[in-house]
């Protein structure tokens, strides 16, 4: 194993992404999920949290810790629960994310804060968000807000002749995602694929939102003090994305609004019609992986004479090992 640098005082920017270059979250089912085993996982292990970015098929970090090996096994920890699970759910073998994380030292201010741009950027750069706040899966909207993406409907006004109620199920998820918080575990695709089948779009929503900050451990305040408040932060990273070049990420120049445009494409025309998944793929799109390679092949191939999104990026949703 090579030795990596480490440097207390600094900032490590992780990266992982998998063996295959293949997506990773396919839905929001799947973004939740893996937020809270990160949240988890960085308690149990002394990781401090700066910031994150899920993307479709790869994720950053910028943490910090007081040794590289704490950093290590916070990782392992995350990677090896998450790939024994998918191989589980999508009755697979074998390793899912690469062996070896990319992780990069960052010492002094300036260079601090334009890792911070960077990983909080890539959604912005991937065409998933007009700005940095907007994307959700960079947790940002969240320093100021627990609901920033649903309506709470607990908090409406008594006045309001409009008031939703939530529904006993809402309640019942949100009391079950209480328990499982104070045991200190994460919630699990199977409570939040039963959650997304029972409730409509507002209460979904509603209840990832809750998720996410009940559970929510990133060190805002950290990253927000070298601009001096939120806002400033905002502006600069919206004015600025930041850049990295100390580690090798890979160079995909396609918007990820082509994963969207795939996931759409499948749900609407019947290709999945037969098949073991053809009735779980709207709530779980990443049953497409149940499938043998050769049936991915053949779908892969219509979709690329459809032209549906590029080759590349269908090869990644359907973890077609790139050639």
């Amino acid at each position: 194993m090579k030795r990596r640098y480490f440097k207390e005082s600094a900032m490590g920017h992780v990266y992982q992404r998998t063996w295959d270059r293949g997506v990773v979250f396919y839905s929001d089912v799947d973004f939740v999920n893996f937020f809270t085993l990160i949240c988890v996982a960085a308690q149990k292990y002394g990781v401090r949290i700066v910031a994150i970015c899920l993307m479709h098929d790869h994720f950053h970090m910028i943490v910090e810790s007081e040794s590289c090996q704490n950093i290590s096994a916070f990782l392992q920890y995350c990677t090896a629960l998450h790939a024994r699970e998918i191989n589980h759910d999508t009755e697979n073998s074998g390793k899912f994310w690469q062996k070896s994380y990319g992780m990069a030292m960052k010492s002094g201010e300036k260079k601090k804060r334009t890792a911070l741009a960077y990983v909080c950027n890539n959604g912005v750069e991937k065409h998933l968000a007009e700005r940095t706040e907007g994307y959700r899966w960079n947790f940002l909207a969240y320093f100021l807000s627990e609901t920033p993406f649903s309506s709470d409907l607990s908090a409406a006004s008594p006045t309001d002749v409009l008031v939703l109620r939530q529904s006993p199920a809402l309640k019942k998820l949100k009391a079950s995602a209480r328990t499982s918080h104070k045991l200190g575990l994460p919630i699990t695709r199977t409570m939040l694929l039963y959650a997304k089948r029972h409730l409509d779009h507002g209460e979904w929503n509603l209840l990832c939102d809750y998720v996410i900050s009940l559970y929510n451990v990133i060190d805002y305040e950290t990253a927000i003090s070298y601009y001096g408040d939120y806002q400033t932060m905002l502006v600069a990273m919206n004015a600025n994305t930041g850049s990295e070049y100390d580690i090798r990420e890979e160079q995909n120049p396609y918007s990820d609004t082509g994963y969207e445009a795939i996931c759409r494409f499948l749900c609407e025309s019947g290709l999945l019609d037969g098949t073991s998944i053809s009735g779980t793929f709207r709530l779980d799109p990443r049953s497409i992986l149940r499938l043998s390679v050769e049936d991915r092949r053949k779908i892969a191939a219509v979709m690329i004479a459809r032209q549906v999104a590029p080759e590349y990026l269908v090869r990644k949703y359907l973890h077609l090992v790139m050639e």
